[in-house]
């Protein structure tokens, strides 16, 4: 088998977060995502990768990510699509799903819960 194929690591990334999104729990999973994906994925983007990448290569790629750098890169961008910015918010909730049971009418007549 052939080694030292390279994958651009933006490519990783995205298939890594496509299969996250996708309930992908494990490198084997997401090697899995890539295998099923390729084709689609290659062609809307253009590339020309032979082969999908591999349950190694999604190790060696997150082995390598500055995670603290990564997290700063993903809440600038998120708070980058607020209008106006986010300098007076003391929270900012990116997931709409709620804990089943738990929305309890509030006084003002609004809905508090858990999410």
């Amino acid at each position: 088998m052939r080694r030292g194929v390279r994958i651009p690591s933006w490519y990783l990334m995205l298939v890594a977060v496509l299969g996250i999104l996708s309930r992908c729990q494990s490198l084997r999973d997401l090697e899995r995502f890539a295998i099923r994906q390729h084709g689609l994925l290659t062609k809307a983007l253009g590339l020309e990768l032979l082969r999908p990448p591999s349950d190694s290569a999604f190790r060696y790629f997150f082995q390598q990510v500055d995670v603290a750098a990564l997290c700063t890169a993903i809440r600038d961008c998120t708070l980058a699509q607020i209008p106006g910015g986010a300098t007076d918010l003391d929270q900012l909730v990116c997931d709409g799903k709620t804990l089943r049971g738990s929305i309890e009418p509030t006084p003002g007549g609004g809905s508090a819960f858990i999410a």
